[in-house]
């Protein structure tokens, strides 16, 4: 059946992209992006890379400062 005026095939490449900031005073903060690219088949199958950093900045790996260097 041919396709209807004015409507379009859908495009067999999707582009999805995404991202996670989160951040606390003086603590951790955190930047993650995450990208994925899929290629849609005639026959209904597909095929996807997905792509992701994970970057954690910080005093230390719980955002804290050791106890010997905190002032109080």
């Amino acid at each position: 059946m041919p396709a209807a005026a004015g409507t379009t095939a859908p495009t067999p490449w999707q582009f999805d992209g995404t991202a996670l900031l989160y951040g606390e005073l003086a603590k951790a903060q955190v930047l993650e992006p995450t990208g994925r690219i899929t290629r849609m088949f005639a026959n209904g199958q597909s095929l996807s890379a997905q792509f992701a950093v994970d970057v954690i900045t910080g005093a230390s790996p719980t955002g804290r400062c050791p106890r010997e260097r905190c002032r109080r």
